[in-house]
């Protein structure tokens, strides 16, 4: 009799202990942001956000009543009482505070000299956001050592850019461009007229240049042609003609890469950022329209083109049957 008490007891107790355990999993003890950091690079500057658990943001935006200020809110988050932002000159970046909401929300501040364009992803530093400056000049071509690194490891050139598609959603439009292999990117925002340059290293785009018109989501225009080929490295490049600076994401992954843009006045949640466009670029690349052709160049994309109908002829129609499914460049 007593064993048989002794066994229900602990059974009330297990069962007390279970109900405990399962309520504290659910009720989710908020993120404490302890350390707010600003770096600045040559192409852009990011306010990161150190803290022992993700953020969740919520939204993000420019404030109609000071253009220049981006507001990002942090759901469920809380700041250490002795917060730390280090401030290091910046170019862009003037002054950066927190202001504390309802139900334990935070929104981050950040006055800049101007609007830019910016992307907010996760790194192993914590949240990052990328404000991207803009390169008026013709700067030299300096690549930051990692990414150099990166785009030394593959065989040039190895990787074909076959096509861009188009997708829609409510609040966003995704350009995806798809690829034999994962493409090391460059990301880079020139103005006069505004423009995102993503750039594709060790890429080859087969066709002639292409210009698409989109009219949505502030985005006017999408290009795509053959940067340079061996001059010193094989670039595709895309470029985004914009109608004002906003938010945008980068994803690479399964031999594509995504762009995105997003509805205003903020975004829902953080595009998780691959590993190639988790570094901290400090490159320049100087431009050079798309719609001008060099006589190298030419020469270039000639013996390309005869490459591939040489070397690979499915490949070739596997082309042209994806530009008959995505867009009529």
């Amino acid at each position: 009799m007593m064993n048989r008490k002794k066994y229900l007891l602990v059974l009330t107790f297990l069962g007390f202990l279970s109900v405990v355990t399962g309520f504290a999993s659910l009720t989710k003890a908020p993120a404490t942001i302890d350390n707010i950091s600003i770096q600045s690079g040559m192409l852009n500057t990011k306010v990161i956000l150190e803290s022992d658990s993700p953020l969740s943001i919520i939204s993000s935006q420019y404030l109609q009543e000071k253009p220049a200020t981006l507001a990002v809110d942090v759901d469920e988050s809380l700041t250490d009482r002795e917060l730390k932002i280090n401030f290091h000159k910046s170019s862009l970046v003037k002054n950066v505070n927190m202001q504390k909401g309802e139900n334990d929300c935070l929104r981050l501040l950040i006055e800049m000299k101007e609007k830019v364009p910016y992307r907010i992803y996760s790194g192993t530093s914590g949240t990052i956001i990328e404000l991207n400056k803009y390169q008026n000049g013709q700067p030299d071509n300096m690549l930051d050592s990692s990414l150099r690194d990166k785009i030394n490891n593959q065989p040039t050139p190895s990787i074909y850019l076959k096509d861009i598609s188009i997708s829609e959603q409510p609040d966003q439009i995704i350009f995806t461009a798809n690829l034999t292999k994962t493409a090391v990117p460059h990301v880079f925002v020139l103005n006069n007229p505004l423009r995102l340059v993503v750039d594709l290293y060790n890429t080859l785009y087969s066709h002639k240049p292409s210009n698409y018109p989109v009219h949505k989501l502030g985005v006017q225009n999408v290009r795509a042609a053959q940067f340079q080929v061996s001059d010193p490295d094989t670039i595709a490049r895309m470029v985004f003609d914009l109608e004002e600076p906003g938010l945008f994401a980068i994803n690479s992954q399964n031999e594509q890469l995504e762009v995105s843009f997003f509805q205003k006045p903020g975004l829902d949640f953080i595009p998780k950022a691959a590993p190639l466009i988790q570094e901290e670029f400090k490159t320049e690349v100087p431009e050079v329209e798309l719609t001008e052709t060099r006589s190298e160049t030419i020469e270039s994309e000639k013996s390309v083109q005869t490459k591939i109908e040489a070397e690979d002829l499915t490949f070739s129609k596997d082309i042209e049957q994806s530009r008959i499914i995505c867009l009529p460049f």
